[in-house]
């Protein structure tokens, strides 16, 4: 079982590199002596080191003494858009499968960059990769008014230790931790709002005339007509 642990940025340590001759994510406890030399940084791409001599538990790569912005959660979410990139089919929340042709990293829609793009031959389906910030309000209604799907995966509290094949099939093939921005099909959200918050006024101002009438001029007419009695 290869387990995959996240430290964080702090120490710039990591379980997970990236092998330059496979270009595949790798585990540290697959790397040996004869091969300690072959892995770069999954997020910055730089050389990394590894340190093998100490015990099971505690091997690591680590950077050779240059910064680098890699969070646990920025490794983790481009495990995730890899997982992705690297199949052409994923389960959504009611059971069903969405497949696809392609899959576009970080391309751009509307004013936003979704973390992926899965292309078919219908409409595609965005997806977005939740580990430490939740998509913004404004993104999620921009989702829902021009009639596209956004497929969430909400990892914000997966466990930072975990099996590289587990994480692979919770992407893949899991209903849960995901769930869906659905398309507003019958009418555009603002265009109901609009609507709403003019049916509003119309019907305080009517409420309003209403208890004018009441207050001010009915009793006027009242007066009026006990004067001619």
């Amino acid at each position: 079982m290869a387990l995959f642990y996240y430290h964080y940025a702090m120490s710039a340590h990591f379980i997970l590199g990236r092998h330059k001759l496979t270009n595949e994510p790798t585990n540290i406890t697959t790397v040996n002596l004869a091969n300690k030399h072959n892995f770069i940084c999954l997020d910055c791409g730089k050389q990394l080191t590894c340190v093998l001599n100490v015990p099971m538990k505690t091997k690591h790569f680590k950077h050779r003494g240059i910064g680098c912005n890699a969070t646990s959660e920025t490794l983790l979410h481009l495990t995730v858009k890899e997982i992705l990139t690297k199949h052409n089919r994923v389960k959504l929340p009611d059971g069903s499968s969405f497949h696809y042709t392609q899959a576009l990293p970080e391309k751009k829609w509307d004013k936003y960059r979704p973390d992926i793009t899965l292309i078919n031959n219908e409409k595609p389906l965005y997806v977005e990769v939740i580990v430490s910030n939740q998509i913004s309000w404004e993104k999620e209604l921009r989702f829902t008014e021009t009639l596209n799907n956004c497929l969430l995966i909400d990892l914000s509290d997966y466990n930072r230790i975990f099996d590289m094949e587990q994480l692979k099939f919770d992407v893949i093939e899991c209903q849960e931790r995901k769930s869906m921005v659905r398309a507003n099909n019958n009418v555009s959200i603002s265009t109901s709002n609009n609507d709403d918050l003019g049916f509003i006024l119309l019907m305080g101002a009517i409420g309003a005339a209403y208890v004018g009438y009441k207050e001010f001029i009915e009793p006027k007419f009242r007066r009026k007509r006990r004067r001619k009695i």
